[in-house]
């Protein structure tokens, strides 16, 4: 399955807009609250932030213990949050704790 077919299939199960590497609004900063794509539910999981944007995808941040996930997620796996899912998860301050 390539790329295409694994965005493709994205949209169809979210009715997501998007083009590869970003998403509907642009490139993702850090800091975004986004959701991520979960291979396990097949569905968009809340509660992550970017950590940082590398040259092959995104590096996400836990809103629940700030910690940053050891891989680098593929950016057709990673979206902009809904604005209602990002006022539930509002970013912590740096060196706060949750």
């Amino acid at each position: 399955m390539g790329t295409d077919s694994k965005v493709a299939e994205r949209a169809e199960i979210s009715g997501a807009q998007r083009v590869e590497g970003l998403d509907r609004f642009g490139a993702l900063a850090p800091g975004a609250p986004v959701e991520v794509f979960s291979r396990f539910t097949r569905r968009w999981v809340t509660g992550f932030e970017i950590a940082e944007a590398g040259t092959d995808g995104y590096r996400v941040r836990r809103f629940s213990d700030r910690s940053v996930l050891p891989v680098e997620l593929a950016p057709h796996d990673v979206r902009a949050a809904h604005p209602s899912a990002a006022r539930s998860h509002p970013p912590l301050k740096r060196g706060a704790l949750p």
